[in-house]
């Protein structure tokens, strides 16, 4: 429930437009930090809020972010969300044999789509 009301807050923080079904897509800055790796890139971010998938996070592929290399599909079932009033960032936790352990990415707006 922490995730969702993360989400929340975010979306607020920032006045992210929704669709009619109240998802959100926008331009981020997404940096993925990890055992594994450290890396900036702007992406298309997707938050779902609505229905089964609500609090699913999806970052668009890009030449630097790669499903192969990255996990870019995020659930609150599976990851924590905590959002960071301090520096105005989405942050997901998790762990994972491909990310070789911990890793956070930080999300922050930069633009509605």
């Amino acid at each position: 429930m922490n995730s969702h009301i993360a989400i929340n807050n975010f979306i607020e923080a920032n006045d992210i437009t929704r669709d009619i079904f109240g998802h959100c897509t926008f331009e981020g800055m997404i940096e993925y930090t990890s055992k594994a790796c450290r890396v900036n890139s702007t992406s298309t971010v997707r938050i779902l809020r609505n229905g089964y998938n609500d609090g699913e996070i999806n970052i668009h592929e890009n030449e630097t972010l790669n499903i192969e290399n990255y996990h870019l599909d995020f659930n609150t079932d599976y990851q924590d969300y905590i959002y960071s009033i301090e520096t105005n960032e989405l942050k997901v936790f998790g762990n994972s044999k491909k990310m070789k352990g911990e890793y956070v990415v930080s999300i922050r707006f930069l633009k509605n789509l």
